[in-house]
């Protein structure tokens, strides 16, 4: 069975992208499991939104993990037949507030590289050695516009690649925003220099090539979602 990556910006579908299909398997009556990561505060809105649209058919198995060793565990354990990976890109990434984004795989820890080629050995092992569906959703890219952890090694070794876009919060024009972009408080975009990871969807304008701005070149301000 092919490894189907599923990527884009925020606010894109992609995790209502992944449950419509997975959906189908369910309706199937296949052994679904789906990982969440440890430290994802979208967890729980995800895991119920999950719920929903699956409902009560099929078996579905959800877990919280921390790692891709616990992944390959339990799902050397529970021998599904579909496997779904939501926020794949915080794999091979520090997940701490403060941690400053990584311009180069170079730049990566001996720990983080690790966590990386452990997922894609997993990958190889449950997508292409046993033959599992396997779903991969996760951002390309961070709000610098550069890769984000472990998704741009999925995304080369993915059977089926799945890129959305959604609309700009800039210009309003439908399915061309492919950047997520980090705004300060006064609509600013945030320097290279600010922690990877914030919370909070209003800090995260999603707009088209056209209407990015370089964190270095910050001075016009950016259209807030929901403004006019």
């Amino acid at each position: 069975m092919p490894v189907t990556a599923i990527t884009g910006p925020m606010k894109c579908g992609k995790s209502e992208e992944g449950r419509e299909r997975v959906k189908r398997y369910s309706i199937s009556k296949k052994r679904i499991l789906v990982f969440f990561l440890e430290d994802c505060e979208r967890n729980q809105r995800n895991l119920e939104d999950m719920l929903k649209v699956l409902g009560v058919t099929g078996s579905i198995q959800i877990e919280t993990v921390n790692s891709s060793e616990e992944m390959a565990r339990i799902a050397g354990e529970s021998d599904p037949d579909v496997i779904l990976i939501e926020e794949a890109h915080f794999i091979g990434t520090d997940r701490k507030k403060d941690a400053a984004p990584k311009d180069s795989f170079i730049n990566y820890s001996e720990e983080e590289k690790t966590e990386i080629r452990s997922f894609l050995l997993f990958l190889e092992e449950f997508g292409c050695r046993r033959k599992k569906a396997v779903f991969v959703i996760g951002l390309d890219t961070d709000f610098l516009h550069e890769p984000f952890g472990v998704m741009p090694f999925v995304l080369a070794i993915a059977d089926v690649v799945v890129k959305l876009a959604a609309v700009c919060d800039r210009c309003r024009e439908i399915d061309i925003a492919t950047r997520s972009q980090r705004v300060d408080a006064r609509g600013r975009p945030e320097s290279r220099n600010s922690p990877r990871v914030e919370v909070g969807s209003e800090k995260y304008p999603v707009v088209c090539l056209n209407c990015w701005q370089p964190p270095e070149n910050g001075d016009e301000k950016l259209v807030q979602p929901g403004s006019a």
